[in-house]
């Protein structure tokens, strides 16, 4: 099965579409309806590998959707409970990731190999809609879907020539060289990936007619920074022990 990445030992991995990562994500899905039953959460798949015809990186990405800013953090507290742990913390999110093989074998492609990723937020906000409108238009413009893939490809093979295998994809990601990383190269590198996001979400704001509910992104980074305060230790303990 083409899913996951070893993100100490992988430098870099784009495959084509595979039509297996929608069937994990429905595996998934139904482990976390479980493990959220008690709380309401909308559960969505989206990022590259929920867009047909892309290349991606084969880590499935899930948005974990809640009405209101504090409702965010008992999801993030079901799943920290049930083999999860924290990835990151920003302003409008918490990133949880699975520690290998504390989930089930069902996580696991080889030692250490991340295959999913959450992110929780609050719906109806900048973070939830550059998501859910990015992956919506791409499905609807194949054109954009190819030169999407193009740029992906353009940035791994730069990254292939540039690192030995081994090196991993984010190794230096507390170091003040984190620019020189492959990840952040991947996603900011000279081949024009930011560049192209903000494009087509500009184009995908207006095709959609999105507005932005503003009281409701200040409310959410308020929030959010409670919760930063409240959990970076924790974030500090689990990425010491699960730098990757």
């Amino acid at each position: 099965m083409n899913i996951g990445i070893n993100k100490s030992t992988d430098v870099i991995k784009v495959l084509p579409f595979q039509k297996e990562w929608a069937k994990f994500y429905e595996n998934e899905r139904k482990e976390l309806e479980k493990i959220l039953s008690h709380l309401k959460v909308g559960i969505h798949h989206y990022g590259s590998t929920s867009i047909e015809g892309c290349y991606a990186k084969p880590i499935i990405d899930i948005g974990l959707t809640v009405d209101n800013p504090k409702d965010m953090e008992p999801v993030a507290q079901a799943l920290a409970k049930n083999g999860w742990h924290v990835n990151g913390l920003s302003d409008d999110r918490i990133y949880m990731q699975v520690i290998p093989g504390k989930i089930g074998a069902r996580h696991v492609t080889g030692d250490g190999v991340t295959t999913t990723h959450a992110h929780i937020h609050v719906r109806e906000t900048k973070v939830f809609y550059d998501s859910t409108v990015f992956r919506d238009y791409l499905r609807l413009n194949p054109e954009i879907v190819q030169e999407y893939s193009a740029i992906k490809l353009k940035s791994a093979e730069y990254i292939k020539t540039k690192f030995s295998q081994g090196h991993g994809l984010n190794p230096d990601r507390n170091l003040k060289n984190r620019e020189e990383s492959p990840l952040w190269i991947y996603s900011h590198g000279p081949f024009g990936k930011q560049e192209f996001l903000s494009r087509t979400l500009k184009a995908a704001y207006e095709y959609f007619k999105i507005k932005l509910n503003e009281d409701l992104d200040k409310a959410t980074v308020e929030e959010w920074q409670n919760i930063k305060t409240r959990w970076s230790k924790k974030w500090e303990q689990e990425h010491a022990e699960h730098p990757n």
